[in-house]
């Protein structure tokens, strides 16, 4: 059994949390940095895989496009509401048979990944609360705002923004070289009891390499163990938005056209997306 526990976008949820008292530090920091803090590790990370080969209930928080009007400025004021709703929930479900293993983001982080000082500022001290206050492991897929919008893997502003989210993720994802790790792409895979997740870059959707390499990790697993199948990108297939509704996006068309046979070809069970700053279910 999975359990999804699912957070919508951070700023949406804002109104329907309390906020008592004021962030600690939410004020402009002293210094400003021209190179990404990498977020604290949690103390115990995800286990190898077959470590886990026989858990089969757990549960994971999903949820999406944490960026903010005062990104550099403040922390992420609805992010940190959302994060401590987090801590609750992972918390009250720490000693019961269902407990939260890890979390994923679907991307934008921030206003400009290319950013060093927003991401510092606003963002990689919030997300340090759920890896080090609650101990999980935390997993981000890129979005436009992480790594703008070019479909070329030269383009300036790509490889600034994709060097910084390498830095501020660098002790989270798997290691270059790993087998669950594209080298040089912000894509990867984790594998936790019946559950195998794929997070990959849907800017990119129509790379090549990328595809190749998404392929080749459905077509070699178990799947008496990888019951539960799950992809992670920012772009949604489908949705009732601006970018998959009545303008569908160049990305959204070539996820539709290219991943989703594969996706339905090995029984994905699951695709987590956002970009929308909605909420919906497809079915």
């Amino acid at each position: 059994m999975l359990t999804l526990v699912t957070f919508a976008r951070a700023g949406a949820l804002a109104g329907a949390l309390v906020y008592a008292g004021t962030i600690a530090g939410a004020q402009r920091p002293a210094i400003d940095t021209n190179t990404v803090v990498p977020i604290s590790p949690p103390p115990a990370p995800l286990p190898p895989e077959d470590a886990s080969r026989n858990v089969t209930k757990f549960s994971f928080i999903a949820y999406g496009d944490t960026r903010g009007a005062f990104d550099g400025s403040l922390l992420q004021y609805d992010h940190s509401l959302v994060v401590a709703s987090m801590l609750r929930t992972i918390q009250s479900r720490a000693v019961t048979d269902d407990a939260i293993k890890f979390v994923v983001q679907s991307g934008d982080a921030v206003v400009d990944g290319r950013s060093a000082n927003q991401l510092n500022v606003s963002y990689v001290p919030v997300i340090n609360r759920l890896t080090t206050e609650a101990g999980v492991p935390y997993y981000l897929a890129v979005g436009n705002h992480d790594v703008r919008n070019a479909t070329s893997l030269t383009d300036t502003d790509r490889v600034k923004g994709l060097k910084n989210y390498f830095a501020a993720n660098s002790k989270l994802i798997p290691r270059e070289g790993s087998p669950r790790r594209l080298n040089g792409y912000p894509t990867f895979s984790i594998g936790y009891g019946n559950t195998f997740v794929l997070l990959f870059d849907s800017i990119i959707a129509d790379d090549s390499v990328q595809y190749e390499w998404m392929r080749r990790q459905l077509e070699g697993l178990d799947r008496r163990r990888y019951v539960n199948i799950v992809a992670i990108c920012h772009h949604p297939t489908f949705s009732s938005g601006p970018h998959g509704g009545s303008t569908v996006e160049i990305q959204t068309a070539t996820l539709r056209r290219r991943y989703m046979p594969l996706f339905r070809k090995h029984h994905v069970k699951l695709l987590i997306a956002g970009h929308e700053h909605l909420f919906e279910h497809w079915v």
